[in-house]
């Protein structure tokens, strides 16, 4: 879907932090189901570990063999008032790309509970999996995790995977899901138990394909102990991420792995990495590695990574622990920093909509940028940003030139191209307001002026003839 409003929707995504169990990704084939934890933790923090409970395990797989059973009837889970079973797999009703595992929950504990996937892979290369629960009034919400009511219901779960996923490599449906389940019983408010199922492979017997596109190819950051970690190659997001790195990873152990970026250094400044990695025994990984600036994040809130050029020299260490589904991660080993060069001319630059974008001439470039030389964050006493961004490339979403977006005390959100007149900057940009609840809701265009202020400062004013006077947010 092609948009106007790239920047606004970068700041909102910026602040609206992810709650609850992630998609996770995937794991080796073990026997079907046990219990592997019971977890009661009260308000006080005060937690205790109740013995497994055991019961007749339904099915086993080795390996990637693939499991004597179709996906239909499969148990998954039965245990502690709880049986999750296979449904069968089939093709989501909202999105036509987006491919289902049906799961049938009977829930006998009396008590609401919360069901999040967790290591999941497909064809044995770890991938994303969501919750999707179809409401019986029709509604369909996708996420982390499950919602399953204390009353048994008459709502449809299933693990799904979007098209994109498949596409990437090779496949036009799911062939078999590996998964454990995260499982949390909610007692009360202020107590609840946590169960774990052992990772379980579930075969699709209407479709055999093997998935493709996934090598170890590039250069080698780290291989030791049954662990490889490959950098593949970098790219850049032009719209908002700015330099972003492609790792493979490899766990040959017979563990499943979590490794943690510890330390990133781009062209010799220290920067955040988000591409923390979970792998299960005997899987493989890619992940697109995002970058983020160090410090107080409400203090680089109104910054783009699209201040850093591609960069040329990537360095890079990892700590790798033994994953821990109870959030218990324990510290097997830490990487020394390893150092890997990109000749930034080779950086293939894309957008946040996977837009294909054309680099502008050096000369396009000077007569877009005019006069106008300030760029960057911009704040004021009263908690009001903006940001000055030059766009150097040929897109759909916006026009190129100088690019300005910041929001108003943290309610409204705007973004614009402008263009560079004899007094500053000047266009109109787009809206989102964020109400009571939180939501995000278009609102109406507002012409925009950029002035300089001072040494360093900008002054903008609204068309309605509202000033703000903005000093650098690093000043």
């Amino acid at each position: 879907m092609k948009r106007k409003m790239k920047s606004v929707l970068a700041l909102c995504a910026a602040v609206c932090a992810a709650a609850g169990c992630s998609g996770g990704n995937a794991g080796a084939g073990t026997s079907a189901a046990t219990t592997a934890a019971a977890t009661t933790t009260e308000a006080a923090a005060t937690t205790t570990t109740a013995a497994p409970e055991e019961f007749p395990v339904t099915n086993t797989t080795t390996g990637a063999d693939k499991n004597p059973y179709a996906a239909e009837g499969t148990v998954i889970f039965d245990a502690n008032d709880i049986k999750i079973t296979a449904a069968g797999f089939s093709a989501s009703e909202v999105f036509a790309d987006e491919k289902l595992l049906d799961l049938d929950i009977v829930n006998n504990t009396g008590k609401a509970l919360e069901i999040c996937p967790r290591l999941c892979s497909m064809s044995g290369i770890m991938l994303d999996v969501s919750a999707q629960t179809t409401y019986s009034d029709g509604m369909t919400e996708t996420g982390g995790v499950f919602h399953v009511p204390a009353a048994n219901d008459t709502d449809r779960y299933a693990l799904c995977v979007v098209g994109s996923q498949l596409e990437e490599y090779g496949l036009t449906d799911i062939p078999d899901l590996e998964f454990m389940l995260d499982i949390t019983v909610c007692v009360s408010d202020e107590e609840y138990s946590s169960l774990y199922t052992d990772i379980v492979r579930v075969d699709n017997p209407a479709y055999d394909e093997a998935a493709s596109g996934l090598d170890d190819s590039g250069e080698v950051m780290y291989d030791k102990d049954g662990v490889k970690i490959v950098m593949q190659g970098e790219t850049y997001d032009a719209d908002y991420w700015g330099p972003q790195v492609k790792l493979y990873a490899f766990n040959g152990t017979d563990k499943p792995l979590f490794i943690r970026i510890a330390k990133t250094v781009l062209d010799g400044t220290e920067y955040d990495a988000y591409g923390d990695m979970e792998i299960a025994p005997g899987r493989r990984l890619r992940e697109e590695v995002l970058f983020g600036f160090t410090g107080d994040p409400a203090e680089n809130m109104d910054r783009s990574m699209t201040e850093v050029p591609a960069v040329s020299e990537i360095e890079m260490s990892f700590e790798i622990y033994e994953y821990d589904a109870g959030g218990e991660n324990k510290l097997i080993t830490a990487s020394e920093p390893c150092r890997v060069t990109v000749d930034p001319d080779t950086v293939e630059k894309t957008s946040m909509s996977g837009n294909n974008i054309v680099q502008l001439s050096e000369e396009e470039i000077t007569e877009l940028k005019g006069w106008w030389t300030r760029e960057g964050g911009f704040r004021d006493d009263d908690n009001n940003s903006v940001t000055i961004t030059f766009i150097d490339y040929d897109s759909d979403l916006n026009g190129n030139g100088w690019y300005v977006n910041g929001n108003f005390n943290e309610k409204l959100y705007w973004g614009g191209t402008t263009k560079v007149t004899g007094e500053g900057l000047s266009g109109t940009a787009q809206t989102v307001t964020k109400n009571e609840n939180e939501e995000y809701i278009p609102g109406d265009p507002i012409e925009i002026k950029v002035a300089e202020d001072g040494d360093s400062g900008i002054v903008l004013t609204l068309g309605t003839g509202e000033e703000y006077h903005l000093i650098p947010s690093e000043g």
